[in-house]
């Protein structure tokens, strides 16, 4: 069904895709399973120009994942990041520097591998974050995305979108 879902998408077969991840979400019989269907669902409403929705549904879904970018709503109308202040990037960014000051070049490329589904969940919402951010023009509020991400990856291993977020 998660395929069936993505050619819908890529077919702009909107109601077709609507209706198959409402049935994936229903069947499916792991979490792996719901979050590509969530995350179909939120390409779905980017590509659909509902933006708002698509970043609030990731918000929802990264603070169910247990990966809240802030503990204030911080994505507003107009895609202003106000919430995210220079002294909240800061806070962050000296945080995940003073993290990977610890390790040396060698045990950083020999970390383990990111083995749960939620981190890597939470990781690929974060990159389209990311991605929407930039494209919004929010270039001082970025850091932080790829900064979390890093911190995700220290704590829970590397994935594939870890690299991503150690050139940001």
């Amino acid at each position: 069904f998660n395929l069936a879902a993505k050619c819908a998408l890529m077919n702009a077969q909107h109601a077709h895709l609507e209706t198959l991840i409402q049935q994936i979400t229903h069947y499916a019989h792991c979490f792996e399973d719901k979050c590509q269907a969530v995350s179909i669902s939120i390409s779905l409403l980017f590509m659909s120009g509902k933006t708002q929705e698509g970043v609030k549904a990731t918000l929802s879904t990264l603070k169910s994942l247990g990966e809240e970018l802030s503990s204030s709503p911080w994505w507003v109308p107009q895609l202003v990041l106000d919430y995210i202040t220079p002294s909240v990037i800061r806070q962050q960014l000296s945080k995940t520097e003073a993290k990977l000051a610890e390790l040396s070049d060698e045990s950083l490329l020999s970390y383990p591998v990111m083995a749960s589904p939620s981190k890597m969940m939470a990781m690929e919402l974060m990159s389209r974050l990311f991605e929407l951010a930039f494209f919004a023009s929010e270039y001082t509020k970025l850091p932080i995305i790829p900064s979390r991400m890093i911190e995700i990856s220290l704590n829970h291993g590397m994935s594939p979108l870890s690299p991503l977020a150690f050139v940001q």
